[in-house]
């Protein structure tokens, strides 16, 4: 069965390197970095293993969310980032 993993949000937080960064990444790592930033992710485990993912930047879903997009996108379709935003409203 294809895509029939269901979608999990992951949250991660970065470091942006960059020399003008207010945060100070580039001149110690040690500090804190940006994010949280947010990935929505699905795995294939029955056809290829392969992940399909979805990033959302700085929104973070809720579980309530995260289960429309989860009833909304069961397919092997592969929303944009605008059309899951779009399925919130």
């Amino acid at each position: 069965m294809t895509n029939s993993g269901r979608w999990s949000q992951q949250q991660v937080f970065k470091n942006c390197g960059k020399s003008d960064c207010q945060s100070g990444c580039a001149d110690d790592i040690a500090n804190k970095p940006h994010g949280p930033y947010t990935q929505l992710r699905r795995r294939n485990p029955a056809e290829t293993g392969q992940q399909d993912a979805v990033y959302l930047g700085k929104v973070v879903l809720t579980n309530e969310q995260l289960a429309i997009i989860n009833e909304q996108y069961s397919d092997a379709y592969v929303p944009s980032k605008q059309e899951i935003l779009a399925a919130l409203k």
